[in-house]
């Protein structure tokens, strides 16, 4: 029954709301308007948002999920002549392939519409809570009554919104944003950070969903409100794609409900000035606490080079949590993501030092070949689906870390070998159901290479076992090869 009186009201709402693009027009012309009183900007804005939030509700159906791109992965191959490696006569033989892309540019994270001064009361309380091991605090307005929503009716929420927008809770909001650039915390990380904080604060609730989309807004991410019932949901907007999820397409950026696969809700469609998009890209390091290490020990076959690494768990409890997707129309901007995240400086500071030692005094090509090896040996190949139940990508720590991997996480592992330690380009190099990598060199190709804008690229296979740089892996089709430079 109450969900049909809902139904009932909201039919009601639809019969009064503007049109959309009588509502586009008023917002703009507002907008304007308070660009030009700078002082009180956010302000105005949240006082218009929530006005907004009393009628401008609409009924989406959500869009069917886009598929992950099954990948069917060939075995590796191991090659045959490995005895005679050091005096096969190589020459360069260029390849063909299909089409190249470039990997996404870096771009600066969502911001404020205007700086967030912390709020001048001194009567704040201090929030502690934990997230991926990180020990944090939150201010939040000292009281008897925690931030509550009275109820869902469209009046207690336009009253939220601007009790929220009070500047009393502008130092919570400024703590956050701190966190974040101290942390170095990407837009995902963020996101889960505020859930941690909020539900900490006001338990799973309606109203702790309230107060992360709130927040998520003032930080100037894109996100939106939808009801169906008697629940909240929040919605984050992007302009990647997030495979396996409905979505809902919303002036030309898709809309995921976070932390759950609702198709169908009535949302309240208000674009926040400025609003961007989050972003999957993972562009620094984040600096995650330390609650546990996992130690392995490496060893490659031709060039016996011994290594070991650790890792920090809490990296790969958050890696657990990152949502598999691609950037743009493009499935293979989904491995740019992996391959141009960084490996932590505590990872690198354990695992190269014998790498380095190796290659020291070699040329670029030898210490190519070198890496190359230890990839192809030192790690035991097994495909996603046997062990993950199907197709998973690993950033370059969960390949240190699992004791299986694929030919996409080795060549993703290599990338960053080899960008790191030989400070040389890569690509990234896509058969039909393979993954492998390429090698610019500064002396020009070696082997088979691919000829491309930015210079000569030479095919290094982390999966052709056995194979020095150069050589293209048994049974790859070069006619719809496709490549990604990182």
């Amino acid at each position: 029954m109450k969900k049909i009186l809902f139904l009932i009201l909201f039919a009601i709402i639809e019969f009064q709301v503007w049109g959309q693009n009588n509502f586009q027009k008023e917002f703009d012309d507002f907008f304007k308007e308070a660009s030009n009183e700078f002082d009180s900007f956010r302000d105005q804005i949240n006082k218009q948002y929530a006005d907004f939030l009393l009628t401008n509700w609409k009924e989406f159906t959500a869009m069917a999920p886009i598929e992950k791109p099954e990948q069917k992965p060939l075995p590796p191959v191991r090659y045959e002549n490995n005895l005679e490696i050091k005096d096969k006569d190589i020459k360069p033989v260029p390849i063909h392939f299909d089409k190249v892309i470039q990997a996404p540019a870096p771009k600066p994270q969502p911001k404020p519409v205007e700086p967030i001064k912390k709020s001048k009361e001194t009567t704040l309380e201090n929030i502690n809570f934990s997230c991926f091991g990180m020990n944090l605090t939150v201010r939040v307005p000292q009281s008897r009554r925690k931030f509550k929503l009275e109820s869902l009716n469209l009046g207690d929420l336009s009253r939220g919104w601007k009790k929220l927008s009070s500047h009393s809770y502008d130092s919570m909001i400024s703590d956050c944003l701190e966190i974040r650039t101290q942390k170095k915390l990407c837009d995902w990380a963020y996101l889960q950070l505020l859930k941690s904080f909020v539900n900490s604060y006001l338990g799973n609730s309606d109203s702790a969903t309230f107060m992360i989309a709130y927040i998520f807004s003032q930080s100037g991410y894109k996100m939106r409100l939808g009801l169906d019932g008697d629940r909240l949901f929040f919605l984050y907007g992007t302009d990647c794609i997030v495979y396996n999820r409905p979505f809902f397409k919303i002036n030309g950026s898709n809309y995921y409900v976070f932390d759950s696969d609702e198709n169908k809700l009535f949302i309240a469609d208000i674009p926040y000035p400025e609003e961007e998009g989050l972003s999957l890209k993972i562009e620094q390091e984040q600096m995650f606490g330390d609650a546990g290490h996992k130690k392995r020990n490496f060893k490659s076959e031709r060039y016996s080079v011994t290594s070991e690494c650790d890792i920090n768990e809490e990296q790969i409890r958050f890696f657990d949590t990152y949502p598999s997707g691609q950037i743009g129309d493009d499935f293979m901007t989904r491995w740019a993501i992996y391959a141009n995240t960084p490996l932590s400086e505590s990872a690198k500071n354990i695992l190269y030092p014998s790498l380095i030692k190796k290659i020291d005094g070699k040329t670029e090509i030898e210490g190519a070949d070198i890496l190359l090896d230890f990839v192809q040996t030192s790690f035991e190949y097994e495909y996603d689906d046997k062990v993950w139940g199907g197709d998973r990508v690993f950033f370059a720590e969960e390949t240190l870390y699992y004791p299986y991997c694929d030919c996409e996480d080795r060549s993703i592992l290599y990338s960053h070998l080899v960008r790191d330690l030989l400070g040389l380009d890569v690509a990234l190099i896509y058969y039909p159901n393979h993954l492998a990598t390429a090698v610019k060199f500064s002396n020009g190709p070696e082997g088979d290479y691919i000829q491309l804008e930015e210079g000569d690229f030479t095919i290094c296979d982390p999966t052709f076992i056995g194979a020095p740089v150069g050589n293209t892996m048994t049974g790859m089709d070069n006619s719809s090869v496709n490549i990604i430079v990182l």
